[in-house]
């Protein structure tokens, strides 16, 4: 198995080591990495795809060169969504079959904070799959948007995701191998969906006249799904749960 390869481990424990070298020797500077691990990804995954939305101008000149027509960008806002659902759902079912513990369970890493407090963070993480990181496949499928839209933007949502990557291999969370294959299966997943939105392009069109039409119901909607969106879409996979349990 791929995790097995001595080559892989290595550069995994060295990843871990060195970036945990850096939040391990602080107990403020460890709760801060700890708490911007937790849901702040999440929430700005939000705020990305709502600047997606509002990015472009209503219509452009024919000689125009550069920006992008807002109903573009609201398309492609609505490919990112449904790339990150479907994207997280995969790596979600990977994580489900791969036995792959979570670093903080298979090494020994510095720890700055009381032991009590550790072991209520890492009981909901150690019988989790750590391979692949969910919060990279989001955030990969985003830096790919970023680009499609706007260089800057790209560049932003790719230094934002390279950011919080680095934290959750800093405090255990994640090996870097994780962190790579979730990136990968969030721009692949991405690439793949970019070469169907010609054919895509009819419904998204669609949906993005529907706010036009009933922008009081759709844009609540949209409030209510990014709001689950920046709670890790607990509402929705309650939901699933739920009706899994009844079939």
């Amino acid at each position: 198995m791929i995790f097995d390869n001595p080559v892989f481990l290595e550069l995994d424990r060295a990843a871990l080591m060195w970036f945990n070298s850096f939040v391990g020797s602080s107990q403020d500077l460890f709760y801060v990495v700890l708490f911007q691990s937790n849901k702040v990804p999440w929430v700005i995954c939000a705020l990305i795809l709502c600047c997606m939305w509002f990015l472009g101008k209503e219509q452009m000149l024919a000689d125009e060169k550069g920006g992008c027509v807002r109903s573009q960008s609201r398309a492609i806002a609505l490919l990112v969504l449904s790339t990150m659902i479907c994207s997280f759902m995969i790596a979600k079912s990977i994580q489900s079959v791969v036995d792959h513990d979570r670093p903080l369970v298979a090494e020994s890493i510095q720890i700055p904070i009381p032991p009590h407090i550790w072991h209520k963070v890492k009981v909901g993480l150690e019988t989790k799959g750590s391979f692949p990181s969910d919060h990279s496949v989001m955030f990969f499928v985003l830096v790919i948007g970023g680009f499609c839209l706007n260089r800057w933007l790209g560049f932003l949502t790719l230094g934002v995701a390279l950011y919080f990557s680095s934290l959750r291999i800093a405090i255990g969370f994640h090996w870097l191998s994780d962190i790579v294959a979730g990136a990968l299966i969030g721009i692949a997943m991405m690439c793949l969906l970019l070469k169907l939105l010609p054919r895509l392009r009819p419904y998204l069109d669609w949906v993005v006249s529907l706010f036009e039409q009933r922008p009081a119901v759709m844009y609540t909607l949209a409030f209510l799904f990014l709001m689950d969106c920046a709670n890790k879409f607990e509402f929705t996979f309650g939901v699933l749960d739920e009706v899994k349990d009844m079939i």
